[in-house]
Formats: structure tokens, sequence, C-alpha cells
């Protein structure tokens, strides 16, 4: 008796272990996202050399998803436009169903600015910054 006790036990705390890197990889591709689209949101024809070094973080930060690392490359590598190589990936992320709503928000953001997003692309940034 004492043993299945002890099992249970144990269970419980590995799946809260679990469900705890769950929530934090969860929180840092939120602070990513978070941040991009701060990036985003200010942007005037191509990102600063300061916000350039903060993408490159993003994007070689392995804790963060495969979309928003390409999409911090896509924003960092941008002038004024995103590269073409760039706009298929995109692409791709804005029409995956395994992205996230902010993730698919923000590759369709960044792969149809010209210069600077329009007021209703800074409209859906403020929302992913703020959350």
């Amino acid at each position: 008796m004492k043993s299945v006790l002890k099992s249970k036990a144990v269970s419980a705390l590995c799946a809260i272990a679990v469900m705890g890197l769950f929530s934090s990889a969860t929180m840092a591709a939120s602070e990513a996202a978070q941040t991009i689209a701060g990036i985003v949101k200010d942007l005037n024809h191509f990102p600063s050399e300061q916000q350039k070094q903060t993408l490159t973080d993003i994007s070689e930060d392995e804790s963060n998803s495969e979309a928003l690392r390409t999409i911090a490359e896509a924003v960092r590598d941008m002038q004024h436009k995103v590269q073409a190589e760039d706009k298929a990936e995109l692409e791709a992320i804005a029409s995956s169903a395994e992205a996230s709503k902010a993730e698919q928000q923000l590759a369709t953001v960044v792969m149809n600015i010209n210069h600077k997003p329009g007021p209703d692309a800074v409209a859906t940034l403020e929302q992913i910054a703020s959350k």
C-alpha cells in the first residue's frame, strides 16, 4: 500500500515538473513574440543595430519555436521589406496550423511590410506586444 502511494506521489511530482517545463517554454515564446512585435511596430525601413542584435538573440535561442526564430531572422534581414527567400517561409508560417495565432499574425504583418507597418498592422502588433 505504501509503495502504491509513494508511486502516485512520484508520478504527481513528475507531472508538475513537466507542466512547469512546458509553461516556461510557452512563456519564453510569448516574450519573444512580444519583443518581435514591439520591434516591428516601431520599424522604419529596417531595424536598428540594437534591434538586430535582439532579433539575432531570439533567432539563436532554441527555446523559441522554429516559427519565431524564422520571423526574427526575416525582420533582422529586412531592407524596406523582407527578402524574397524569407517571404516564402513567412507565408508558410502564416498558413500553418501548427503555428500559434501570434506567430501567424506576425508572419502576415512582416511579409506585407513596405518600409513600415500600416495602421492595421500596428494595431495587430500592439495586441501581440501587450499579451
